[in-house]
């Protein structure tokens, strides 16, 4: 099973609106299929490594009232891979949250596999980073709720 990263994006446009966008934005190209928004590094992107993936609508988002995640409130998610390796992947993917963080006024957090918090970004208190091992899930709430700002 290949490993992802999660950009989740809280922005006001819709998800195809995003990706036209982030498109411009990280100089890859868009692939439509059906509805569906494929981003993926062209000649003129700035990462090295075959990377993309697909902009989706947060379907992560809580059933339950109790089932609180760090992700809630973002509508959109950049779910992104490689074919090159895991280190690289990951790079590639804080790249890619940098470039986006720089050029938009969007709030942004990016984790792991959907399992490791790795960044958050807010347009008034910039990045925060986590603490290795810190989830999305209630029991890191201390770490990652609103307010928290440890850059």
């Amino acid at each position: 099973m290949s490993v992802t990263e999660q950009l989740f994006i809280k922005a006001s446009l819709d998800r195809e609106e995003v990706a036209r966008v982030l498109c411009r934005t990280l100089q890859m190209d868009l692939l439509e299929d059906s509805q569906r928004f494929y981003l993926v590094t062209s000649e003129k992107s700035f990462l090295p490594a075959r990377f993309g993936g697909e902009i989706q609508v947060n379907k992560y988002l809580p059933v339950d009232a109790d089932d609180v995640q760090a992700f809630d409130g973002y509508p959109i998610v950049f779910d992104m891979r490689s074919t090159a390796s895991r280190a690289e992947q990951v790079r590639c993917a804080c790249e890619v949250a940098r470039k986006v963080a720089e050029s938009h006024n969007w709030p942004l957090i990016l984790i792991h596999d959907l399992d490791l918090l790795v960044a958050r970004w807010s347009p008034g208190d910039g990045w925060q980073k986590f603490p290795p091992g810190t989830t999305p899930d209630i029991e890191d709430i201390d770490l990652w709720g609103e307010g928290r700002s440890q850059k």
